[in-house]
């Protein structure tokens, strides 16, 4: 993992070799998890959104779940 950030029931993070985002538990158990949309250069959670510092753009971005 190369960024990581922390909320009250686990951890998001991102991996340097896969293009994902994962959420895990504090136990360790897989929470959710969900394609980068670009090059994640840092993750931080407000205690209600997960923000995700795009470095090739130059911008801060929330990240959420698609809607169906």
């Amino acid at each position: 993992p190369n960024c990581f950030a922390p909320t009250p029931d686990g951890v998001w993070h991102s991996d340097f070799w896969a293009s994902t985002l994962i959420k895990t538990g504090h136990d360790g158990n897989l929470l959710d998890w969900g394609d980068l949309p670009f090059d994640v250069r840092g993750l931080a959670h407000d205690g209600r959104r997960l923000w995700a510092l795009d470095g090739d753009q130059n911008r801060i971005c929330i990240i959420e779940k698609a809607r169906d």
